[in-house]
C-alpha cells in the first residue's frame, strides 16, 4: 500500500487537491481519512531521512574533493610552468641551425681522451671524489657506480638568471652529483654535498640560449624542481650536455635490458605454485596431456592480455590493470602447466613488475619534492598494492606519505610573539585532525592485514615525538605566563583525551614528556608569589579596604565572584568599604587563580609538586597571620585580623579542597591536614610574644 502511494505522489502529473478530494469523498469513516494521513505522513518522514542522508553524503565527498584539490592545485600550477618551459624550448630548438657545431682541435680531442682514459678506472674516479666532497661516502659506495665527467659550474637563478654560487658537478654513470664551494676549507676537501640527481626518464637536460650575461648555460628539468647551470666556455658546454645525453640513455637502456631478463624463479602472481608432493617422489607430476587437453592460452582476449595491461599503466588505470590481472590469473590456474604458459607466465610478469613500480612511486615521497597526489590517490594505490600482495610495503609508503603532509603541514605554521595559545591550538587541530584521519584510512585500507598494524602504532608514537618538539619549544619559554602554560596543556590533553576513542592512548606519553618542564614552571610560579606575598606583608598596616566609590565595589565584586568567592558580599560595609585587608584580598585572588593554572597542568607524575605548592603558598599567608595575632604592634587590629584569618580559613581554602576534589577525583590530605592544624588561628590570644611578657 505505501509503495503505491508513493509512487502515486511522485508521479510526475500529480496534482494534490485532486488527490485530497478523492481521499475526502472515498473515506468511509475519520478512521479512513486518519489511516491515509498516517501513510502519507510515513512517506514524508522517509523522504526526508533519505534527503538528509543524501545531503549528508554529498556533503563528505566534497569534503573529500576540496581535500584532494587542495593538494593537487600546485602541482597543477607547477606542470602548467614546465609545459610552458617545454614549449619555449621547442621554439628555441627549432630556430637553431643543425650546422653551426664547430670541429674542435686535435689538442681538445686529445685533451678529452685523456679524460676518459683517467676515469675508466672506477675506483681512481670515485675515491677522487671522496678526497675533494665532505658527506658523499654514501654515494661512493654504491657497486658498479663509475666517475664518467666531472667540472666547475655557477648555478643561476632560473627567474633573474643572476648567480647563486659556485659549484662542481660530478657526472657517475647512474646520476648527477652537485657540490657547493667551501671557500673557507683549506686542503683536499674543497666541496660539500648538496644534491644528487637520479638519470631516469623524470630528468631532463635542457639547452638554454643564451640571454645577457647568463651565456653557456644549460638546465636540469627534475619535476617539480629546475635548476640552471652556467659553464665558462661554449665547449664546456657542449661536453656537459653530449654526456648527460648519453649517461642518460645507456642507464634507461641497462634498465630495460635487465627487466626482460627476469629469471623463472621470479616471485610473482602469475607464477603458479609448485605442487607438494607428500611422499618424497622426485618424479614429474601428472598433467594433463596437451594433445588432449583444451588450448586455453589460444583465447583471443588472453593473447591482448599483455597489451591491455601496457595500455592501462600508461592510461593510469591502475583499476583497471589489477581487475584483469586477477581475471587472468584465475583463468591460468585452469591451464596445463606447460613451457607454453611458463613462458606467458612470464611475459605478464614484466607488466606486474612495471605496475608496481608505479603503483609505489603513487606512494614514495623524496626528499625536497612535491606529493605525487592527494589522500585520494594514496588510498588507490594503497588498495592496488594490497591486491597484488605487497601490503607490508604499501603500509609503511602510505605512513611515510602521511608524515610529509603532517610535518609540511606543521612547518608552514608562523608563530606571532605572546600568541602561544593561540599557536597550539592550531598546531593541536593540524595534528590530531591528521592523526585522526590517518588512522581512519589506515584501519579501512588494511582491515584484513592486521600485521601491519604495529607500523600504525609506531608511526603515531614518532610523529607524537615530532609534535612534542614542536609544543616544548613554543608553550615552556620564559615569555609565556603560568596561565598560558597552563592553557597550552588543557587543551593538548582534551586532544589527547578524545584519539583514545579510536584506539590510541598517547596521554601517557604526553605527560611523560612535559612532567620535568611542569615541575619547573610550578617551583618558579610558587617562588615569585611568595616573594610577591612577602613584600605585601611588609606594607600591610591591617586596615580595611576602602573603595571610595560605587563603581570601584562593584567592579571588586565582580572579580571575586569570577574566581569563585562568591560571599564576598557579606564583608561589606559602609557601602564601600570591605573588611579585608588589601593584602589578604590580594591574596586570595592570586591563590585561586594559580590554583586554577595548577590543576590544568596536574596529572599523576606531578602530583607531590603539586600539592607541596599548594599547601606551602597557603601556609606562608596563614603563619604571617599568626605572627600577627601574636605581635604587640598589631593589639588593637586583633578582632579584625581574627576575621581576616577566618576568612582565608573558612572561604579561600575551603573553595581550594573542593576544587582540588573536583578536578582530580579525590580530596586534598595535605589540604584537610593544614585546614585542622591552622584552625588554631581562631583561639590565639594576643599579646603571647616573648617581647610582650
Amino acid at each position: 500500500m505505501a509503495g503505491n502511494l508513493e509512487s502515486v505522489l511522485s508521479s510526475s502529473g500529480f496534482q494534490p487537491e485532486k488527490y485530497v478530494k478523492e481521499i475526502a469523498q472515498g473515506g468511509d469513516t475519520a478512521e479512513d481519512l486518519f489511516h491515509a494521513k498516517k501513510q502519507v505522513q510515513i512517506i514524508a518522514d522517509e523522504t526526508s531521512k533519505s534527503l538528509k542522508n543524501n545531503v549528508y553524503r554529498n556533503y563528505t565527498q566534497f569534503i573529500d574533493t576540496a581535500r584532494e584539490i587542495s593538494y593537487l592545485e600546485q602541482e597543477m600550477y607547477q606542470l602548467s610552468h614546465q609545459l610552458t618551459e617545454q614549449k619555449t624550448l621547442i621554439s628555441t630548438l627549432s630556430e637553431m641551425s643543425i650546422t653551426s657545431e664547430k670541429v674542435e682541435s686535435k689538442k681538445d680531442e686529445a685533451e678529452e681522451s685523456k679524460e676518459e682514459q683517467e676515469h675508466k678506472t672506477p675506483q681512481h674516479g670515485l675515491m677522487r671524489i671522496l678526497e675533494k666532497v665532505e658527506g658523499c661516502s654514501s654515494i661512493t659506495e654504491v657497486p658498479g657506480r663509475t666517475l664518467v665527467h666531472e667540472g666547475d659550474l655557477v648555478e643561476l637563478d632560473t627567474d633573474s638568471l643572476a648567480p647563486l654560487q659556485r659549484v662542481h658537478a660530478f657526472l657517475l654513470n647512474d646520476c648527477l652529483m652537485i657540490a657547493n664551494w667551501m671557500t673557507t676549507r683549506r686542503g683536499p676537501l674543497r666541496y660539500k654535498f648538496q644534491s644528487l640527481y637520479v638519470l631516469d626518464e623524470s630528468l631532463a637536460v635542457v639547452n638554454v640560449r643564451d640571454v645577457g650575461s647568463a651565456k653557456n648555460a644549460f638546465k636540469i628539468l627534475k619535476f617539480p624542481n629546475a635548476h640552471l647551470y652556467q659553464c665558462d666556455s661554449p665547449k664546456a658546454k657542449k661536453t656537459w650536455y653530449d654526456k648527460l645525453e648519453e649517461t642518460k640513455k645507456a642507464k634507461l637502456h641497462k634498465a630495460t635490458a635487465q627487466k626482460k631478463e627476469l629469471t623463472p624463479e621470479a616471485a610473482s602472481p602469475f607464477m603458479e605454485k609448485p605442487p607438494i608432493n607428500p611422499f618424497g617422489d622426485e618424479e614429474d607430476e601428472i598433467s594433463q596431456p596437451v594433445d588432449e587437453a583444451p588450448d586455453l592460452l589460444e583465447s583471443d582476449w588472453l593473447k591482448e592480455v599483455p597489451d591491455d595491461l601496457d595500455v592501462c599503466i600508461a592510461q593510469r588505470d591502475f583499476d583497471g590493470a589489477v581487475d584483469l590481472i586477477d581475471k587472468t590469473n584465475e583463468h591460468l590456474e585452469k591451464c596445463p602447466r606447460t613451457p607454453a604458459l611458463k613462458e606467458y607466465r612470464l611475459k605478464l610478469d614484466v607488466r606486474l613488475k612495471q605496475l608496481g613500480e608505479v603503483l609505489i612511486q603513487e606512494l614514495r615521497v623524496s626528499a625536497g619534492t612535491k606529493l605525487q597526489g592527494g589522500p585520494r590517490a594514496a588510498r588507490r594505490a594503497v588498495r592496488h598494492l594490497i591486491r597484488l600482495g605487497k601490503s607490508a610495503q604499501a603500509s609503511n609508503l602510505f605512513l611515510k606519505q602521511r608524515s610529509s603532509i603532517l610535518r609540511h603541514s606543521m612547518q608552514g605554521m608562523k608563530f606571532d610573539q605572546g600568541a602561544a595559545v593561540a599557536f597550539i591550538k592550531r598546531l593541536c587541530n593540524i595534528f590530531f585532525n591528521n592523526v585522526q584521519s590517518t588512522i581512519t584510512d589506515f584501519t579501512k585500507a588494511f582491515a584484513r592485514s592486521t600485521g601491519c598494524y604495529s607500523a600504525l602504532t609506531v608511526w603515531c608514537i614518532s610523529e607524537f615525538d615530532y609534535f612534542m618538539v614542536t609544543f616544548n619549544k613554543e608553550t615552556f619559554t620564559g615569555e609565556n605566563t603560568m596561565s598560558a602554560m597552563a592553557e597550552c596543556i588543557d587543551v593538548t590533553h582534551k586532544h589527547c583525551v578524545e584519539l583514545q576513542d579510536q584506539g590510541v592512548d598517547l596521554t601517557y606519553g604526553f605527560y611523560s614528556l612535559i612532567t620535568d618542564h611542569e615541575n619547573g614552571v610550578l617551583l618558579r610560579s610558587k617562588e615569585k608569589l611568595m616573594e610577591a606575598n612577602k613584600r605585601s606583608a611588609v606594607e600591610d598596616t591591617w586596615k580595611p579596604m576602602d573603595l571610595q566609590d560605587k563603581p570601584s565595589l562593584d567592579k571588586f565584586l565582580t572579580e571575586m565572584s569570577n574566581i569563585g568567592v562568591a560571599s564576598i558580599h557579606a564583608f561589606v560595609y559602609d557601602d564601600v568599604c570591605i573588611s579585608l585587608t588589601k593584602n589578604t584580598v590580594q591574596f586570595s585572588k592570586s591563590y585561586l587563580v594559580y590554583m586554577d593554572d595548577v590543576l590544568k597542568m596536574y596529572q599523576r607524575m606531578n602530583h607531590a609538586a603539586v600539592v607541596r605548592c599548594l599547601t606551602d603558598l597557603l601556609k606562608a599567608q596563614l603563619l604571617y597571620i599568626e605572627a600577627s595575632l601574636k605581635s604587640e604592634k598589631y593589639a588593637k587590629e586583633h578582632k579584625f585580623i581574627l576575621k581576616n584569618a577566618h576568612f582565608l580559613l573558612e572561604t579561600v581554602l575551603t573553595l581550594a579542597e573542593r576544587r582540588f576534589e573536583q578536578s582530580v577525583g579525590h580530596p586534598c590530605d595535605k589540604l584537610a591536614h593544614m585546614h585542622r592544624e591552622m584552625s588554631r588561628l581562631k583561639g590565639v590570644a594576643k599579646h603571647t610574644t616573648v617581647a610582650y611578657v
